[in-house]
This record gives structure tokens, sequence and C-alpha cells, in this order.
């Protein structure tokens, strides 16, 4: 069974092989017999002296009149422009869209960053006041104590904005 399904097969390829073959033979000798035919032309015309090519200061005569070009050209003129004024009107919206998207990301970044400096902040005053109140000032002055409790807080900043 398995023999004759190869069989088959085989014959089946040795069809279409044969079928390609025969359509590129087929393609083959019909080109040859046009370029033979041109070629036979060619050396009859130049033997009977027939002018068979265009000559080389040939120039197609124009149909429409050199106004009727200049209002196509015109015409092209203004519709080409119109559509680059098109083009850059929407890259305008989108560049608008793009930079109200950047905008607002630059907003939001500012408030994070603000609300982020806010919470440090009152950190440190938490911290400073803690500090403050375990400390034991060598002064009784309210105000030199002040004075310290602000400078220990700008050397807490200082050190922990370089970290």
């Amino acid at each position: 069974m398995n023999d004759d399904l190869n069989r088959e097969l085989a014959l089946y390829v040795l069809h279409l092989t044969l079928h390609a073959l025969h359509k590129f033979i087929t393609f083959l000798l019909s080109y040859k017999q046009a370029l033979h035919g041109a070629n036979e032309a060619r050396s009859l015309a130049a033997k009977h002296s027939f002018p068979f090519t265009r000559p080389s200061d040939y120039f197609a005569e124009m149909v429409k009149s050199d106004a009727h070009m200049e209002r196509i050209r015109v015409r092209l003129l203004n519709e080409s422009s119109g559509i680059k004024k098109t083009e850059d009107k929407r890259k305008e919206r989108e560049g608008k869209k793009f930079g109200k998207q950047v905008q607002v990301e630059k907003l939001k970044e500012r408030e994070r960053s603000k609300k982020e400096m806010e919470e440090r902040l009152k950190g440190l005053k938490r911290s400073m006041l803690s500090f403050a109140f375990l400390r034991r000032f060598d002064t009784d002055n309210p105000i030199q104590n002040e004075r310290m409790c602000w400078t220990n807080l700008r050397q807490t900043m200082t050190t922990s904005t370089l970290q």
C-alpha cells in the first residue's frame, strides 16, 4: 500500500516537473523566434535604407498651450501648499497635545516633590522638637535655646540633602 502511494507521488512530481519544463521551453522558443524576427526586420530596413528609429532631435509637439500649462502648474502649486499647510497645522495640534501632556506631568512631578519636601520637613521638625525636649541646654535663655535648635535643624537638613 505504501509503495503505491510513493509511486503515485513520484509520478505526480514527475508530471509537474515535465509540465514546468515544457512551459519554459515553449517560452524560450517563442522568445528566440521573436528576437530572430526583430533582427531580420532591422537588417532589411537598413538594407533598403528605411528609417525605423526616431531621429535624435525628435520632440513631440505639445497638445496644450503654454498658458494652459501655466494654469495647471499654479493649481498644482496651490494644492501642494494647501496640503503642506494642513500637515503643519496637524503637526502643531499634535505638538500642543504633547506639550500639554508634558506640562501636566511636570506639574504633577512638582507637586510630588513639594509634598515629599514637606514630609521631610515635618519629619525633621518632629525630630528637632523631640531632640530639643530631650536635650538639656546649658543656658536658661530661651533665645539661645531656639538658636541652638535652628542650628541643629540646619545641620541636619544639609547633611540629609547631601545624602
